[in-house]
C-alpha cells in the first residue's frame, strides 16, 4: 500500500514539473522542444522502483497532463514518445553497462524519435525527420540533465531511511 502512496505522488511531483517546465521561457529550442523536467520522475522510477512502475507513472502523467492541457493528439504523441524512450532506457539499464545519465541521455533521444515517428505516420510524411537532428542535440542534452538530477535523487534517497518506510 505505502508504495502505491509513494508512486502517487511521484505522480504528482511528475505533474507538477510538467506545469512548471510549461512556464519557462525557452526561445533557444526548437519548435516543439522541451526540457522534459516531468522525466527526472520517470527516471527516478525506473531506478528506485521498477519498469513496470516506471510505466504507469508515465501513463497517469500524460493521461492527466493531457485531459487537462493538451487532448487526444497530446496524448498520442506523448504516450509514443514516453514509450520508446522508457522501452530503450529499460533495455540500456538491464545491460548494467550504462550509468544512470547515459540511459537518461538515450531516453531523451528516443522519446523525440518516438514523436517524430507518430507526426510523420499520421501526417503520412516522413520529412519530420529532418527535425531529428535539432531534437536529438537537444535530447540528449537535457537528458544528460534528467540523468543527473535523477543519479543525485536516487543517492540522497539511499542516504536516508526511505526503503525501511518502503519495507512497513
Amino acid at each position: 500500500m505505502r508504495r502505491y502512496v509513494i508512486l502517487s505522488q511521484i505522480i504528482a511531483f511528475s505533474l507538477t514539473l510538467f506545469l512548471l517546465e510549461g512556464a519557462i521561457p525557452l526561445p533557444f529550442m526548437a519548435p516543439g522542444a522541451k526540457l522534459g523536467l516531468s522525466q527526472i520522475a520517470t527516471v527516478f522510477t525506473l531506478y528506485f522502483f521498477s519498469s513496470k512502475d516506471a510505466f504507469i507513472v508515465i501513463l497517469i502523467r500524460t493521461i492527466l497532463s493531457s485531459a487537462f492541457f493538451g487532448g487526444p493528439s497530446v496524448f498520442l504523441y506523448s504516450i509514443a514518445g514516453g514509450a520508446l524512450s522508457l522501452a530503450g532506457m529499460i533495455i540500456l539499464k538491464r545491460t548494467a553497462i550504462f550509468s544512470c545519465v547515459s540511459v537518461s541521455a538515450a531516453g531523451g533521444f528516443l522519446h523525440n524519435v518516438g514523436q517524430l515517428l507518430t507526426a510523420s505516420v499520421f501526417m503520412e510524411n516522413f520529412n519530420f525527420f529532418y527535425y531529428l537532428p535539432v531534437l536529438g542535440v537537444i535530447g540528449v542534452a537535457t537528458g544528460i540533465l534528467i540523468g543527473f538530477i535523477a543519479n543525485e535523487l536516487l543517492k540522497k534517497i539511499k542516504l536516508t531511511k526511505f526503503n525501511d518506510l518502503l519495507a512497513k
